[in-house]
């Protein structure tokens, strides 16, 4: 995103990352974003840039390279847009067969995910230590959600059973505070599901699917068809 940013070309033909912090106008920054638009990005992506450049904004300021902020808060174009609401919801019998289709390990997420609401990331980088089962509550923490704020989601029936099935190590002892929760067999963060869950809806949706490696930016990769 810096990148991008920084090559950005504004009115007077310069590259905006060739400008000293001082150089760089409110116009300069409104122009990039509306270029943006231009390129019919989607306001989620809008907005992110909007945050990155109120947090450089804020960091010029206060490590005193500029004595006003890069843009002003009356700043139309530098603005948050309300996201487009999603409504996906699963169809009659599409949890039965994706659940059927899935390895244990994505089973345990997908049941947490329709349990809690909670986005992938929140779930693979969740804690033993943020599990209470006393309580019968999950909190997930600020610097692992997406609004950076504490939330308290309370423990179903169902999803208690799935974290009773998953408290223990192969060795038959509870895991530590440090353990992931969807972590692997031993603990240890699983960084992303996508490859299993692209699977498990291929399978589900009576597709059968084929990893192939295939060559990309130089690296032999693994890619899917179905």
């Amino acid at each position: 995103m810096v990148n991008r940013l920084g090559s950005f070309q504004t009115i007077d033909g310069r590259l905006l990352g060739e400008n000293a912090v001082q150089q760089v106008t409110e116009d300069d920054l409104e122009a990039f974003i509306k270029h943006l638009t231009t390129l019919g990005r989607a306001s989620s992506t809008r907005n992110h840039y909007v945050q990155l450049i109120r947090a450089m904004s804020r960091w010029a300021v206060k490590k005193g390279f500029r004595q006003t902020p890069l843009v002003g808060d009356d700043s139309d174009v530098i603005r948050r847009r309300k996201e487009a609401q999603r409504h996906r919801r699963l169809d009659p019998g599409e949890e039965d067969r994706l659940l059927r289709a899935a390895e244990r390990h994505l089973q345990a997420l997908i049941v947490a995910a329709l349990e809690t609401c909670c986005r992938e990331g929140e779930l693979l980088t969740l804690q033993w230590g943020d599990v209470s089962l006393t309580r019968g509550e999950i909190l997930v923490r600020a610097e692992n959600t997406k609004d950076r704020e504490n939330r308290i989601i309370p423990i179903s029936d169902r999803l208690r059973k799935v974290l009773e099935m998953r408290r223990n190590s192969p060795a038959g002892v509870p895991f530590p505070a440090s353990a992931y929760v969807f972590g692997d067999e031993i603990g240890r963060r699983v960084h992303k599901v996508r490859r299993a869950w692209q699977t498990a809806v291929l399978r589900a949706h009576r597709h059968r699917p084929v990893w192939i490696w295939k060559k990309k930016s130089g690296r032999t990769v693994r890619g899917s068809r179905g």
